[in-house]
Formats: C-alpha cells, structure tokens, sequence
C-alpha cells in the first residue's frame, strides 16, 4: 500500500503584466490606416471632448449624419512594379483608374465577343483556348507557344491581335507593360515614342526621375507622356474581376534628386483631432456644468468633462507616438536601402527585421505588423514596407537579397531567347559569385512565373 502526503510549498515568481493604456498603445501603433480612422471615428463616437480639428484639416474630413467619418478624396488605385512585371500596386501615374464591374466574368465577356468574329473554326478553337489560359488581369499564365502547339505561327499572331483589340482592350499579353503598349496602340491620341518611354519608365536599372535625361524629353513632353497614361488601364482584366479594390494610400513618399533620397511623410491619411475647446472651457468657468447639442443637450458635471479630456488626451498621444514610430521606421528601412533607391533592384541590400528591431529598440514583432501595413510610394510605385525586408544568400564578397538573384534570372532569360534550363541559369549565376541550387532556380523561376 503506497502512502500519500500533503505538503505546502511557497514560491517567488516575477510576471510582466501590461496596464490597458500600454495594451492600447501596442495595439494603435501597429494598426493599418483604415484601422486607424475605425478606431478615431469610435473615440469620437464615445469621446465628446474629441473632435475632427478644423485648423489642419487638409483633407476635407467630416463626418455624416451617422457619425462616420468621410473624406471628399477620391480613392487612388496604385500598383507597383518589381522587374518587368507588376505586383499589387502600381505606380502614382495610374490615378483615377476605372472600379471593377459586377456581374460578367472576364471570360464570358470574351467568349460572347468571338461568336462576332470572323474566325475560322480552327482559329476560334485557338481563341477559346488562348482565353481559357488567362489570369485575372488578362494576361497569358502559360506561354502561347505552350498552349498552340499544332498551330501555325501566322494563325497564332492573327487570333492574338484580333484578342488584344476585344474588349477590355489589352488583354490576351504577357505583362502590363505590353498590354499599355497594345492599349496605347488602339487610340489616335498616342504620342510618338511612348513605346521607349514606357519601357524607359519601368526600367529596374534607373528611376523615374532620369527618363528625361535619357530619352530627351522636355518637362512639357513628360506631362504628355504621363497625362496619356492615366488614361490607360495596367489590368484590364480586372474591370470584369469579382474581387473588391483596396485602395492604398502610402505612409510616404521617396523623392531622388541626383544622388540624394529624401522622403516626405503623408500626414493627411487620417483625420487630425483635437480637444473640443468648449470642454476645455467649461473647466476654466466657475458653472460644473455644460449643456452642448454635440452630446444630446445631456449635462456633464466637470469631474466627467475632465475624465473625457484626460482620456482624450492619453489618445492624442497614442496618435503622435505612432506616428514617431512609423517615421523612425520608414526613416531607417530607406538608410539602409538607399543604393536600390539609386541603381535599381539588383542593389537592394539583405535586411532582416530583427536587425532593425536592435537598432531602434522595438519588438521584432512591432517591426513586422507594421511593416505589413504600411506603404511608400517611390520613384518605381508603391511598395509594402515588407518588400524592404529581403533574404538572401551570401557570396564572397557581400550578401545578395533574392529579389537581386530573382532579377539576374529575369535578365539572363531575357538574353537568351532559348528557354535555357534550370542548371544552365545556375551556372550563370556562378559565374557570377551567387551561389544557389538548382531547385532553388526552379523556384524562383516559378515565382517569376518564367
């Protein structure tokens, strides 16, 4: 029979508790944008002593009927460019981009429009197929030569042309870049050179701010230029896409002049408030209450107008201390990154978020929420601070991110117009001082969707 006794022991323990405002900080500072305007419309819903401060605000904030904040801006669509092909957002040209249309997909949009074609059957079998191989924004996810095998390569280019001209116009390419080429090809009002220009523009070897210098163009001509393109559409598949828009709205913006980056910080993202002066005043009087349509006519003794100052003010610091972090970050990410800024993609540096983390005494985990929420706009588009947070490999000289390995393998497939193999581009890259596997190459090749 086994015995059993009962002890008491005592132990000492050290536990971290976080107070609600430090929960509440943690929680504002790490916030997105439309969260943030979320969270200022609830203090002002809850807050009387908050209101929108009309003295800075910029951007024509107000709010309804219902209480919910509005802003008289239109929404902008941006994408970016990495490369030759595009990501989730696009550059500032692309202002004012027509919203996505419910109802008919891209594909039974096309497919009723061949029926009114002067097709072949052979060539409307192609048709078919060459649309059943399209994405979302309307661009091949195969090759064509992939997919027409049998098919002779003049029925090939005629089906193919006769596609691009279909409605939306620009579709049934490889990429957005030519899909504005075809685009721009349609209309009388193209200027001359807008091909080179275009291509200029995009290029990952140098930014938007020489295109001029190189291509000779007089600031007239570049407003032109650029004036024309906003009337291009960089998805036109996405006007018959199911899927909602997100508008993006960057945290900043990076401005190159010469050899110099500097960056302007946007400050008109979320509504500015501010202590409502009638409460302040209402301390200073010697009444203890105040009577105001803005809550109801309901009265307020003067220890409840100063918990609502107090609260309100604590937010105002919340506000301005998210917004010291979000100018410490960007600040730092673009120091360290300057050179991509300058040269282009292949210079962008491996930065890894706890290293940033260290030098400005944040959490890693701080680094990375706010980096997946926050956006600045450059020279090439609007980018998500994450895709300044690039790994790599090291060679003998420097570490290399993989977006500069990802752009070696762009160009060595564009210089060869043989689709060379895996181990071949491999063997190029060590010619270079990267030194990757080849299941490596096939993975980034796939990501390239090369």
């Amino acid at each position: 029979m086994v015995a059993m006794n009962q002890s008491f022991q005592s132990y000492q323990s050290q536990k971290q508790q976080q107070g609600l405002h430090h929960v509440q900080t943690l929680r504002i500072v790490q916030m997105s944008t439309k969260e943030l305007i979320e969270s200022i419309q609830t203090e002002l819903n809850t807050n009387p002593a908050l209101e929108i401060d009309p003295t800075k605000n910029k951007s024509s904030f107000y709010r309804d009927e219902h209480g919910n904040i509005v802003s008289h801006e239109e929404p902008q669509h941006k994408i970016s460019f990495q490369g030759s092909l595009p990501t989730e957002s696009m550059p500032d040209q692309f202002a004012n981009i027509p919203q996505e249309q419910d109802g008919e997909s891209l594909h039974d949009h096309l497919m009723f429009q061949i029926e009114l074609c002067q097709f072949t059957p052979k060539e409307k079998r192609l048709a078919t197929i060459v649309i059943e191989n399209l994405d979302e924004n309307g661009f091949h996810i195969l090759p064509p030569h992939h997919i027409a095998a049998g098919y002779s390569r003049d029925i090939v280019d005629r089906v193919l042309n006769a596609l691009q001209s279909l409605d939306p116009v620009g579709i049934a390419v490889t990429n957005t870049i030519e899909s504005l080429i075809v685009q721009a090809h349609q209309t009388e009002q193209c200027p001359e050179h807008f091909d080179a220009f275009l291509r200029s523009l995009f290029s990952t070897e140098s930014t938007q701010s020489n295109t001029p210098s190189r291509l000779s163009l007089s600031e007239t001509e570049k407003t032109q230029y650029m004036t024309f393109l906003r009337t291009l559409h960089p998805f036109p598949g996405k006007l018959f896409s199911s899927k909602k828009v997100h508008y993006i709205k960057p945290d900043a913006k990076i401005i190159i002049d010469k050899e110099t980056v500097s960056i302007e910080f946007t400050t008109h993202n979320a509504p500015p408030i501010r202590i409502n002066p009638k409460y302040q005043e209402m301390l200073e009087k010697k009444h203890t209450s105040i009577d105001d349509e803005e809550t109801q006519n309901t009265s307020l003794d003067r220890k409840s107008v100063r918990s609502y100052i107090r609260k309100g003010e604590q937010f105002l610091t919340i506000l301005a201390l998210r917004e010291k972090t979000n100018e410490r970050i960007i600040t730092r990410i673009i120091e360290h990154q300057t050179a991509y800024f300058l040269h282009g993609l292949r210079h962008l540096k491996v930065l890894k978020m706890y290293v940033l983390a260290d030098e400005l005494q944040l959490s890693t985990s701080t680094i990375s929420r706010i980096a997946n929420t926050r956006y600045v706009q450059t020279p090439t588009g609007i980018h998500s601070l994450r895709f300044f947070f690039s790994l790599g490999t090291n060679t003998p000289h420097k570490a290399i991110s993989r977006a500069a390995i990802k752009d070696e393998i762009r160009l060595i497939l564009e210089k060869n117009e043989k689709r060379p193999s895996d181990e071949t581009i491999r063997i190029h890259l060590e010619q270079k001082d990267i030194f990757i596997a080849r299941r490596t190459v096939a993975k980034y090749r796939k990501e390239l969707n090369v």
